[in-house]
């Protein structure tokens, strides 16, 4: 929803290769890039065809990586770099497709992605308690709902 809300502002665009966007990171380039570029539309519709379809997560107390990390599959991320590994266009769900339209969307306005998405999807549809924010301080874990055990 806050890639649309950008695409509806102008600030992005569905068929825009997103190296043209990315600019503290880009996609590899490959000979499946070059045939088709890889755009917003297709991280959105899981037909960009990257590699990394999803992530373990991290326990209380391990090292968060950061996204730069993530992107390029540096410890202490726990995934694999991310990369186009088949012809653009197929469909194959794709974490790490959505992990390149973070930074896309974090390059384009120079925001962190927990206050873009804030400020664009959470503040709008009045979810003032819900947060994107990584790494919650003592008083934002008081108030988290916790699945049941």
């Amino acid at each position: 929803m806050g890639a649309l809300r950008l695409v509806q502002e102008g600030r992005l665009h569905l068929d825009q290769n997103v190296n043209d966007v990315l600019t503290s990171w880009k996609l590899p380039e490959n000979s499946f890039t070059a045939k088709t570029p890889v755009t917003l539309r297709h991280l959105l519709s899981h037909t960009a065809v990257i590699n990394v379809h999803g992530f373990d997560g991290y326990g209380p107390g391990d090292f968060i990586p950061t996204l730069a990390q993530v992107l390029d599959g540096k410890k202490p991320a726990t995934s694999y770099p991310i990369v186009v590994n088949q012809p653009v266009g197929e469909a194959r769900y794709s974490g790490g497709g959505y992990t390149v339209m973070q930074q896309m969307m974090i390059d384009v306005t120079g925001t962190s992605f927990a206050t873009l998405l804030r400020k664009e999807v959470l503040e709008p549809i009045g979810m003032c308690r819900s947060t994107f924010e990584q790494q919650l301080d003592s008083k934002q874990l008081a108030g988290v709902a916790w699945p049941p055990r």
